[in-house]
């Protein structure tokens, strides 16, 4: 694939993180066409300490593997993740996890490369996918200078 079509893609300037740039080709030559039960998922699910897309940020990131429709036993990926600040009333209520279990975690920026080389070339799914993926992709267009590519399905 051209730079040029790439740079229009990302939005130009520095060019994307190979691994970006290797998925979106991907995904641009990808047949959409094909049977669903022909795909890879990856179903997953973020915690959040809120839903305001610019300050709350991601506490814990979930994933598991689907193929030939049927869930992959061992093929799945945890992480609590630090955040920055962790505001008062915060959603520990909903998702039960407390600011003491993500004092030792690593940040998102050392998570987010993990969780990307898990889903690989799978298709994303997940209940409210645009929220999580939102959040996903602020963190990955300064760290990656891209957008996470992979085709998404809500639930």
């Amino acid at each position: 694939m051209s730079r040029g079509i790439l740079a229009r893609f990302f939005g130009g300037g520095q060019p994307p993180h190979p691994l970006f740039a290797e998925l979106q080709e991907y995904f641009l030559r990808l047949d959409h066409g094909g049977p669903i039960g022909g795909y890879e998922f990856v179903v997953l699910d973020t915690e959040l300490t809120g839903l305001d897309k610019q300050n709350d940020e991601i506490i814990a990131i979930g994933g598991v593997r689907i193929r030939n429709m049927r869930i992959v036993a061992g093929e799945t990926f945890h992480a609590l993740v630090q955040p920055r600040h962790y505001p008062a009333g915060s959603h520990t209520h909903i998702h039960r996890i407390t600011p003491q279990q993500l004092a030792g975690a690593p940040r998102i920026e050392a998570v987010l490369p993990e969780f990307i080389a898990f889903c690989g070339r799978s298709l994303l799914v997940g209940h409210g996918v645009g929220l999580d993926m939102g959040f996903l992709n602020r963190v990955a267009r300064p760290l990656y200078g891209a957008e996470i590519a992979n085709p998404c399905m809500d639930t």
